[in-house]
């Protein structure tokens, strides 16, 4: 009976939530740039190695809802999890109202249970949040979630940050080296071999540029690029989880 009215509940509230953005919906615009890129990349990594969705999602108010139906609509509105699998995870936090809750989808229940749900919230999350540092305790929940539904299957981003920059490294020494032959063979060849030189190097600034905003830590999908409606796959709550406040 009480997973039917959670449903009832979210079917009605569905209809007036947001869209979706990607793994990361700071609509409260408590999360912080880097935590929010860091999130993302973790939330990306999990879904790579094992098909679960997570979907982060913050708000100013609950209004006139509590923080289960709240939770509920926007796993059910959105459809996070893929569909027949209902392998999704919403953690919401309403920013002034103090309430966070993770909510698994009917697929995660048995290796997300209430209790353990629960222990993620009072151990990992409260904890930070307490102290306003809102990235850090959902970063503290998802490696944590991640590490229940995946174990050592997922490989986070941290590895690959390092490979990145190393990468990075290397194409600014190489846009040097252009850089000195450009000079060199301008003075050598005159007018025509300055331009020519400067015409690469503003090709290979521009490239590296391009690397440096669109890559590195990036998730490899555009914001909201996942399956579904463009936000997630289709999967289903039965309304399980825990709930705290700080």
């Amino acid at each position: 009976m009480a997973i039917l009215v959670l449903c009832l509940f979210s079917q009605a509230f569905s209809g007036d939530l947001p869209r979706a953005v990607g793994y990361v919906n700071d609509f409260a615009g408590i999360i912080d740039s880097r935590s929010a890129s860091q999130l993302d990349g973790i939330c990306t990594s999990i879904e790579k190695s094992t098909g679960v969705e997570i979907a982060i999602v913050t708000i100013d108010s609950l209004g006139m809802q509590s923080v289960e139906e709240a939770a509920s609509a926007y796993y059910n509105g959105w459809g996070i999890g893929k569909k027949g699998q209902d392998n999704g995870v919403v953690i919401l936090v309403a920013a002034q109202d103090h309430k966070v809750r993770i909510e698994p989808g009917y697929g995660l229940e048995g290796q997300l249970p209430d209790g353990l749900a629960g222990e993620i919230i009072r151990y990992d999350i409260l904890p930070r949040f307490k102290q306003g540092d809102y990235g850090g305790g959902l970063l503290a929940a998802v490696y944590k979630v991640g590490k229940i539904v995946g174990g050592e299957t997922v490989t986070y981003p941290k590895e690959s940050r390092r490979k990145s920059n190393i990468g990075n490294l290397i194409y600014l020494i190489f846009i040097g080296i252009v850089v000195i032959s450009s000079i060199f063979g301008g003075r050598r060849g005159g007018k025509r071999g300055s331009t020519g030189g400067l015409g690469a190097l503003w090709f290979l600034t521009g490239m590296g540029m391009g690397r440096s905003m669109g890559g590195g830590f990036s998730s490899g999908r555009s914001s909201g690029g996942f399956g579904g409606f463009g936000g997630f796959g289709g999967g289903m709550s039965g309304g399980g989880g825990a709930s705290g406040s700080w």
